[in-house]
């Protein structure tokens, strides 16, 4: 752990990796501005997990059943559909970054199927796609 600790170079700007460039500055003003404009007030504050993902979930090995979801440590109040967008980021990620886009496995579900069982769960309809892809904007900025 040391070593790893001491691997930053002297020559390295630490500050510099954690600027975030004039877009991104932009796009978090925009998102801030935006957001009462697609949300609303309809849905109330919840828990959310904040890397709600594959990874993260432990499934039953004969059903589509999930048995636990881990690591809550980023959880969070904030609104629901952020933890969509977070889970359904794999489905607009190509499979060289770890994502779904360009090579599902066979019987991966397609994102449509999935937010017609999340809108149905949740006895809602499903959110309208600009403010799902508000969501996908606010994820990607984290």
């Amino acid at each position: 752990l040391v070593r790893a600790h001491g691997a930053v170079n002297a020559a390295v700007d630490a500050a510099a990796l954690t600027k975030a460039s004039d877009e991104m500055l932009r796009l978090q003003a925009w998102l801030k501005a935006s957001l009462h404009a697609f949300v609303g007030d309809e849905e109330p504050t919840c828990i959310v997990h904040g890397d709600y993902r594959l990874g993260n979930l432990i499934l039953e090995p004969r059903t589509p059943r999930v048995s636990a979801v881990l690591d809550w440590e980023i959880s969070t109040l904030g609104h629901p559909l952020s933890d969509l967008a977070y889970f359904l980021a794999g489905w607009h990620t190509p499979a060289e970054m770890g994502g779904l886009r360009t090579d599902p496995p066979p019987g991966t579900p397609s994102e449509e199927s999935l937010l017609e069982l999340y809108a149905a769960a949740r006895g809602k309809p499903a959110a309208p796609p600009r403010v799902r892809a508000f969501f996908r904007a606010l994820m990607w900025q984290r």
